[in-house]
């Protein structure tokens, strides 16, 4: 017996299921979660994955390809050991649930190939947006932490300015080099290989600077919030962050890509997740 999970925009995914009950019958054990406009994309992925623990030949069906539903069945069927397919229809479930030898693509082997080529970027071991950049909070606590011995600054303007790169420089701890490079440029130099054998600590003036870079296909395993100060328009959603309403939509996809967002000023104070900071967000 299969456990097939249909992940869907809304309930119709359990409509669904009702439908092929009454009118086809099923063997398999048939499942359905809804994703809505206020579910935590990262609650609702831990309660799947809680839930499905312990069964066997789990397949996935998203029912939209590239969309939030697609990628956390994508993340379920890897951490499951399950298949996954995408844009759910009658003649798909059907398919799945009948053995067919219709040749669906289970897009985890596609994502697994497509990890395999990209960079995995190992060199960088943090990234933080902080407005102040390097100061005395940076390089007392989290340099200390981190135990970078590069520290690269990802801006497209600060680069042009050789005085702020001296300042910048010399703020910088004994044996702790300081580059300035712009969004293109880090894919660059990451992906050339350009820093094997370096600890990297990533700082992005804005959140604007780190959408670019990824735009640009850099990859982080987690982002940081330390600084984004408040003015007109945004919304405080702890002490030191306040964030405008596309920031917060970039910072969301970024984080169900699989890049953890998290908010924290200071090593002694406790991070705050995603989830928490869109729930503060209002």
């Amino acid at each position: 017996m299969k456990t097939i999970v249909l992940l869907t925009h809304g309930n119709w995914g359990s409509s669904l299921i009702d439908d092929v009950k009454k009118h086809f019958g099923t063997k398999d054990e048939l499942l359905s979660y809804s994703l809505n406009a206020d579910t935590d994309h990262e609650l609702l992925t831990q309660q799947i994955r809680q839930e499905l623990v312990g069964k066997d030949n789990l397949i996935f069906i998203s029912d939209l390809h590239g969309s939030t539903t697609y990628k956390i069945s994508i993340r379920l069927g890897l951490a499951l050991n399950g298949k996954a397919y995408t844009d759910l229809s009658l003649r798909l479930l059907l398919d799945v649930m009948s053995d067919s030898d219709e040749a669906h693509e289970n897009i985890i082997d596609t994502f697994n190939q497509f990890k395999m080529e990209e960079s995995t970027m190992e060199e960088i071991k943090f990234a933080r947006v902080d407005h102040r950049l390097i100061h005395g909070q940076v390089i007392t606590k989290w340099m200390k932490l981190v135990q970078a011995n590069k520290i690269v600054i990802v801006d497209d303007t600060l680069g042009k300015d050789p005085f702020m790169a001296d300042i910048y420089a010399m703020a910088a701890p004994a044996g702790v080099s300081v580059e300035i490079i712009d969004t293109q440029e880090i894919v660059k130099r990451l992906s050339g290989g350009q820093y094997r054998g370096d600890q990297l600590f990533l700082l992005f003036k804005n959140v604007s600077a780190v959408e670019k870079a990824v735009n640009n296909g850099l990859k982080l395993q987690q982002l940081q919030l330390g600084g984004v100060p408040y003015e007109q328009g945004r919304t405080k959603v702890i002490s030191a962050v306040s964030l405008l309403k596309e920031e917060v939509d970039f910072l969301e996809a970024l984080n169900n890509s699989g890049t953890e967002v998290i908010a924290q000023i200071v090593p002694e104070e406790s991070s705050m997740s995603f989830g928490e900071i869109k729930k503060n967000f209002r």
